[in-house]
């Protein structure tokens, strides 16, 4: 039922997708987006599109599983590189534009005078991007809650991976593979000593310690996050493959944005 449930997903984002998707132009990069307004809430929540198989452009994600949350909704694609795979909302190394023309996109909603609350979430690369941008908004009375399922912590080793070569190369964009690789493996680590403390940020992850995400990625990034001050609302499930995050994340999901209402 899990996995017919993401198929209708998929198939109702698609046609979503050929109504509402608009672009957003800054500098030399152009952003896909789609925004889904909610008369009377004063939330913005930001979602990131999760990792695909290679071979699949990255997608749209949570767009069926949120649709009945009363928030507004702003859902970015990365769907950049060779593959259309995406570049984990950072673009092309050193400029990283893509991190900033997403940033860009995001104060603009922020800025509407209905939204005063922001809060981040997305599973996997989506994750990772949540986390990327939530620290950078905490401190500023947004609220800025973060909700990550099973992200990757050490980007540059992970991109090394066969797999994810191409978006490495992508990022890379010819500059020397061991620099780059250093670069993304302290990147959010970085983001989250450089952040400004703030006890009134949540941050909910999802994991599970017997997935390779957990050993690799995770006991790190809570070793980070325990570090800092903010309130951490972990939830661990049941699963060995990195694949099966989307059959057990939307609940914990919807369930984290609605604690927030």
């Amino acid at each position: 039922m899990k996995k017919l449930s993401k198929y209708i997903e998929f198939a109702t984002t698609l046609l979503k997708q050929a109504v509402q998707e608009r672009r957003f132009r800054y500098s030399n990069t152009t952003l896909k987006y789609m925004y889904q307004p909610c008369k009377g809430s004063n939330r913005l929540l930001v979602v990131f599109s999760a990792c695909t198989r290679p071979g699949i452009p990255a997608r749209y994600n949570y767009m069926r599983t949120l649709k009945d949350v009363p928030v507004n909704r702003l859902f970015i694609l990365d769907d950049f590189g060779e593959d259309h795979r995406g570049g984990y909302y950072l673009g092309a190394y050193p400029d990283f534009e893509m991190e900033k023309a997403t940033k860009a996109l995001i104060d603009k909603f922020i800025a509407r005078p209905e939204i005063s609350k922001v809060c981040f979430g997305g599973s996997s690369k989506g994750g990772w991007a949540a986390l990327n941008f939530g620290v950078q908004y905490a401190g500023r009375g947004l609220g800025a809650e973060i909700i990550a399922g099973a992200p990757q912590f050490w980007l540059g080793r992970y991109l090394n991976a066969p797999a994810n070569m191409v978006t490495f190369r992508d990022i890379a964009a010819g500059h020397d593979h061991d620099e780059v690789t250093r670069v993304l493996d302290g990147y959010l680590l970085a983001r989250i000593k450089q952040s400004v403390p703030d006890k009134a940020q949540t941050v909910f992850l999802h994991y599970f310690t017997e997935e390779h995400t957990y050993i690799d990625h995770i006991k790190y990034l809570l070793e980070a996050l325990r570090k800092r001050e903010c309130m951490l609302v972990e939830d661990v499930q049941s699963y060995k493959d990195h694949g099966e995050v989307s059959m057990y994340f939307p609940k914990f999901f919807v369930d984290s944005v609605k604690s927030l209402l």
